[in-house]
């Protein structure tokens, strides 16, 4: 991990030397042909060039190094555009007598004067800063976005993890309770238990097979519900009244698996597990344009305290918090339990 970060170090630093190189390598040439008097470039306009880009590059780092981020960045922009012009005028001055008097010195023989007035300089100076300022800013801007590209990205991957952690829980619970009621009927040694197997392998298929992707088509999940509904009337004894109502076409609506069957398990175990006289489950979906509300009714049976307190709300909470990952406020949720029936309403926009 630590050779990591300073190679990542140095990266990023020789990345910067060479972008900064190649910016001055640039601007050398391009004042490399403006300060040139003839066609031919000659010794005397490279030194000039070179000296010129001295007194330029001090006023840019201070502006880089300094006067952005201490002041752009946090928003000091007054003082900012103050002691930047009050740079730029300082440093063009600096220009003009660096050409009239210093270089006399550092250079004897050469006799450079500065080929442009106060105003002239000023300009460069500007030109230099603005675009200076824009590429650090541009630059933070960029890192900015990849930022929150990166963060959303990190984002959406614990969103996936965490939906397939969840959908992993479904097919277990959901296994758990078909194995107990195969178990209840191969102990009555009922003729049913084939049929009930070849059913519940029609339903494990689709879990495992189909119900892997983040979205399936609204008729295979109806047909998975039936499926349910069907091995479950094999249980039944006919003593409950067992009903699955569709509602107008699933056409080529897609949407999230295992939503619903959460809900019309706990109403088998809740109601007809009861073995009251009316037992009932009423299943309806209504599919609409864009949306499909599922409603699910059942009484409320007497059923085994521990079992209710230990098991009875893994697959609905599951499903809730499955809800509100994948569609937010594009669904509502009612679960109205009384004393007699529970009930469950649930509305889900799919587009």
């Amino acid at each position: 991990m630590m050779k990591s970060s300073k190679h990542l170090f140095k990266k990023t630093v020789s990345n910067r030397l060479v972008q900064h190189l190649a910016f001055w390598v640039l601007s050398f040439y391009v004042l490399l042909r403006i300060f040139s008097t003839d066609s031919e470039i000659r010794d005397i306009d490279y030194i000039y060039d070179g000296l010129f880009h001295f007194t330029l590059i001090i006023p840019v780092y201070l502006n880089l190094l300094v006067l952005i981020p201490k002041l752009l960045d946090r928003g000091r922009y007054f003082l900012y555009i103050g002691l930047a012009s009050l740079s730029i005028l300082i440093f063009s001055q600096l220009n003009i007598w660096f050409f009239d008097y210093l270089v006399d010195f550092l250079l004897p023989g050469y006799y450079f004067i500065s080929y442009y007035e106060l105003p002239d300089i000023v300009q460069f100076f500007i030109v230099y800063m603005g675009v200076s300022t824009l590429l650090k800013l541009s630059k933070g801007w960029f890192q900015l976005a990849e930022a929150r590209t990166k963060l959303a990205e990190t984002r959406q991957e614990k969103l996936d993890a965490e939906l397939e952690a969840l959908k992993s829980q479904v097919n277990p619970h959901f296994l758990f309770n078909s194995l107990n009621n195969l178990y209840g009927l191969s102990l009555k040694g009922d003729k049913k238990t084939p049929a009930s197997i070849l059913k519940l392998s029609e339903v494990l298929r689709y879990m495992i097979y189909e119900a892997k992707d983040e979205k399936v088509p609204l008729e295979k999940e109806i047909s998975f519900i039936e499926n349910y509904i069907n091995l479950q009337r094999l249980r039944s004894d006919h003593h409950a009244s067992i009903s699955f109502e569709i509602v107008g076409e699933a056409r080529e609506l897609q949407i999230a698996p295992l939503l619903f069957i959460p809900f019309v398990e706990n109403s088998f175990k809740h109601g007809v597990k009861g073995e009251t006289g009316d037992s009932y489950v009423d299943v309806k979906m209504e599919v609409g344009s864009d949306f499909v509300n599922f409603t699910c009714r059942n009484n409320v049976g007497s059923i085994d305290d521990v079992e209710q307190r230990k098991y009875g709300g893994i697959g609905l909470e599951n499903v809730k918090k499955r809800l509100k990952l994948i569609y937010e406020d594009r669904y509502t949720l009612e679960l109205d339990e009384g004393k007699e029936e529970y009930k469950v309403n649930l509305t889900i926009e799919l587009r």
